[in-house]
C-alpha cells in the first residue's frame, strides 16, 4: 500500500539538498580517502580508451596484409601472424584495463556511498 507521499511505506521523490553546494563538498571529503585509487582509474580509463584506438587501426594493416595474399602480392604469413599477435596483444591490455577500472569503480562508490549513509565497514 503506498504510504501519503506515493512511494512505499511514506518514503517519497528524493528531496533537493538546501545546500548543494555544502552537499557537494560533503560528497567531495568522501572520495578524498580515495585519490590513489580515483588517479589509477582515470589513467586505466585512458589506456582502454587507448587500446580500443590502437586495436581498431591496427584492423588496416591486417586487412591490407590479407589483400595482398589474396591478390598474390605477398606470401609471408610471419607478418600477418605479428599484426595478429600485437592486435590480440592490444585487446587483451584493454580488456584487463577495463575489468580493473570497473572493479575500482565499484570498490570506491560502494565505500563512499556506506560513509555517506554513516556506516563503515572494517574487515
Amino acid at each position: 500500500m503506498p504510504g501519503p507521499m506515493g512511494g512505499p511505506h511514506g518514503r517519497g521523490a528524493s528531496q533537493k539538498p538546501r545546500d548543494v553546494g555544502k552537499t557537494f563538498a560533503r560528497l567531495l571529503g568522501y572520495l578524498k580517502l580515495h585519490k590513489l585509487r580515483l588517479f589509477v582509474i582515470t589513467v586505466g580509463l585512458f589506456v582502454s580508451a587507448g587500446a580500443g584506438v590502437a586495436g581498431t587501426y591496427m584492423l588496416k594493416p591486417i586487412i591490407n596484409d590479407i589483400g595482398g595474399m589474396l591478390n598474390g602480392q605477398s606470401t609471408d604469413l610471419t607478418t600477418f601472424f605479428s599484426y595478429l599477435g600485437a592486435l590480440a596483444a592490444i585487446y587483451l591490455i584493454g580488456a584487463l584495463t577495463s575489468y580493473v577500472v570497473n572493479r575500482m569503480i565499484v570498490t570506491v562508490s560502494t565505500d563512499a556511498g556506506s560513509r555517506a549513509c554513516g556506516y563503515v565497514y572494517k574487515a
